[in-house]
């Protein structure tokens, strides 16, 4: 029984082993695009969308099942940013809502 209770609470650690290697992606928004446009972030992750110039948005296009859409507020002021943490595996796609040409995505 001792065993049992050893195996299951080892199981409920992993279950919720926080990501320590967590680290925040900038990015850029500015003269009409997103720099970087495209990347690579993990679970736990946090994607800093800072406006260098112009007024976006960042918009969720798609979002893997199980995620939250995101939706920043329109920064309009240089320095104004926008956070969104990555809580699940998959790809993403966002947007600006006032420029159709101004996309990105990350995995």
């Amino acid at each position: 029984m001792k065993k049992l209770y050893s195996i299951l609470f080892a199981s409920a650690f992993t279950l919720f082993t926080v990501n320590t290697n967590a680290t925040t992606i900038p990015v850029a928004v500015s003269n009409f695009m997103f720099s970087p446009s495209s990347f690579t972030a993990n679970i736990g992750d946090i994607i800093q969308f800072t406006l260098v110039s112009g007024t976006h948005t960042a918009t969720s296009t798609s979002v893997p099942v199980g995620a939250a859409t995101f939706a920043s507020p329109t920064m309009s002021t240089a320095g104004q940013s926008f956070s969104y943490t990555v809580t699940t595996a998959g790809s993403y796609a966002f947007k600006c809502n006032f420029h159709a040409s101004m996309v990105g995505t990350f995995t």
